[in-house]
């Protein structure tokens, strides 16, 4: 089979690592997700389907298809905000990033959670004077940011790494995709694994070959599996950012197995079109989303 290539574009190292990491996350390995800046796509692959953060969608446009290119907004997780509580009353918090607008969006989620912090500031490497950064830096005791800027291993502990204090905390931040972002990606993928079984299928009962029907409907299995956790994700990871396991998703009443391995794999086939269905019903709902049906299968290329 023959799978479509998804490709991660970011405009900086830490971004395109940090996206591609945020969509394996969502949907798992079948997939391999590459990671590329996206001032180096000068042409879009055929064979791909391209992720980037929202703030990129309007450059990576003028190169790549519309149908081809799965903008994510990107939002800090809701349960970072809890660990920076851990700032005492009378400190002042820094957001560290490389540039000005996701920075001082940053700090406005920080103020309207009414953190113990007394004082926010930004420290925008990228924008800002290099003297005013490192002052900022020098006198920062407490400091989060996006993980791929402030973990181990990143630019701010690696090469700021000498104008810290010896005293400083660092709070890495996780970000995670909306749900209704995520949805057309996940629906895109379903879309192409559905044809792929359908295309699969139609061989198998061509050639009558019983051990290749067996291998397909495991493979049948393995989607529907690997299509709910990533369904559950997309809803979860805003408050949970980790991968979820097998053991997380509850038993699913799938109704009676008919005999024959050609019926089951036709029956697990069903079960992933009826859940695309669901992804457009579930993101065209008003308690999420202020979208009505016909909004929602637009946004997903129905």
């Amino acid at each position: 089979m023959n799978h479509p290539v998804l490709i991660a574009a970011g405009r900086t190292q830490a971004s395109k690592d940090e996206l591609q990491f945020i969509v394996t996350n969502l949907i798992g390995t079948y997939y391999p997700v590459e990671a590329v800046l996206t001032a180096d796509i000068k042409e879009a692959r055929k064979d791909a389907l391209y992720i980037c953060e929202d703030t990129e969608a309007s450059q990576l446009l003028t190169v790549i298809p519309e149908e081809n290119l799965f903008p994510l907004h990107l939002e800090v997780v809701s349960e970072h905000f809890f660990v920076l509580n851990k700032v005492p009353e009378g400190e002042t918090l820094y957001v560290f990033n490389d540039t000005r607008p996701f920075a001082d969006h940053f700090l406005e989620q920080c103020v309207d959670a009414h953190l113990n912090a007394s004082a926010f500031e930004r420290i925008t490497f990228e924008d800002t004077d290099p003297a005013i950064v490192e002052k900022a830096l020098k006198e920062a005791k407490y400091i989060t940011g996006t993980d791929f800027l402030t973990k181990k291993g990143s630019i701010l502990q690696t090469t700021y790494k000498p104008l810290l204090r010896e005293d400083v905390t660092i709070f890495p931040a996780r970000r995670a995709p909306s749900m209704e972002t995520s949805a057309p990606l996940i629906h895109r993928l379903l879309s192409e694994r559905i044809e792929e079984l359908k295309q699969s299928l139609a061989e198998v009962k061509k050639e009558g070959n019983e051990e290749k029907a067996a291998a397909l409907l495991e493979e049948a299995n393995t989607a529907n599996l690997e299509f709910r956790l990533a369904a559950l994700q997309s809803v979860t990871i805003g408050v949970q950012p980790f991968r979820l396991k097998e053991s997380d998703i509850t038993e699913v009443d799938e109704g009676p197995i008919p005999e024959g391995t050609i019926p089951q794999i036709e029956m697990k086939i069903g079960i992933l079109e009826k859940a695309k269905a669901d992804i457009i019903n579930l993101i065209s709902s008003p308690i999420i989303v202020p979208a009505d049906k016909e909004e929602a299968e637009r946004k997903l290329g129905k």
